[in-house]
């Protein structure tokens, strides 16, 4: 992660599917596209989540996601005070 934050509350995945050739490249027979997988959230650390895409075969696949994260903003002592950046 970029900044350091106190505590990931939540993660959305939102995997992508799509060819990864251009449909008149090849016959549709060719190649099949198959479906991104399932993701699954291994572990919300707040200095390293992982998350992983499991095939319905249950192995792990490569995917394409976007993700949204809502994290608690990092907290640090001034002197006698709490403050967050």
């Amino acid at each position: 992660m970029p900044r350091t934050v106190s505590k990931v509350l939540a993660l959305q995945l939102t995997p992508h599917a799509g060819s990864y050739v251009a449909d008149n490249y090849v016959a549709d027979s060719y190649i099949s596209d198959a479906a991104p997988g399932f993701p699954a959230i291994v572990s919300k650390t707040r200095t390293g989540p992982q998350v992983t895409f499991v095939s319905t075969a249950g192995t792990k696949v490569d995917a394409v996601f976007d993700l949204i994260m809502t994290v608690l903003p990092e907290q640090y002592m001034d002197g006698q005070n709490l403050t967050a950046r």
